[in-house]
């Protein structure tokens, strides 16, 4: 990804994942790096302050000889990660506003119809002010009507 993480991403990223269950630090680096670049010299602090306010708690856990330290999501934690949710949600709508001009709720129709688009190896899906009708006339195979 070409875009900044800041940190309060990072946080709710890392309380996503805490959220799905208990895990240590190598594997929601693991689990982050799907989706982004980031490196286990990031994610510490991250675990760490996160700790620090009391939104996950650690335990540690033998394994193959030695200990391994657990992260788990705290109640306190769950609010913080719904609240990002919530912001999330708003940033990321106003950002689809700015960036493909139209309302939020008409860019997920035209996701969807892409996606079925894309399910059907459908190839050259217009983006834009492209007009719902136009990308679904066009994702089912036929040119859009002028």
């Amino acid at each position: 990804m070409g875009f900044k993480i800041e940190s309060s991403l990072l946080d709710a990223c890392a309380l996503a994942i805490l959220h799905r269950g208990d895990t240590y630090g190598y594997e929601i680096t693991q689990e982050m790096k799907k989706s982004i670049t980031v490196s286990e010299s990031t994610l510490y602090p991250v675990l760490r302050r996160l700790q620090q306010e009391e939104l996950c708690r650690t335990y540690d856990q033998p394994y193959q000889g030695r200990n391994r330290r657990y992260y788990s999501i705290t109640y306190k934690g769950e609010a913080k990660l719904a609240e990002y949710l919530k912001q999330w949600a708003d940033y990321r709508n106003a950002v689809e506003t700015l960036l493909v001009g139209s309302e939020p709720a008409k860019v997920a129709d035209e996701e969807t119809v892409r996606e079925k688009a894309k399910q059907t190896k459908t190839a050259k899906v217009k983006v834009g002010k492209t007009t719902k009708k136009e990308v679904k006339k066009e994702a089912e195979g036929g040119a859009a009507d002028e």
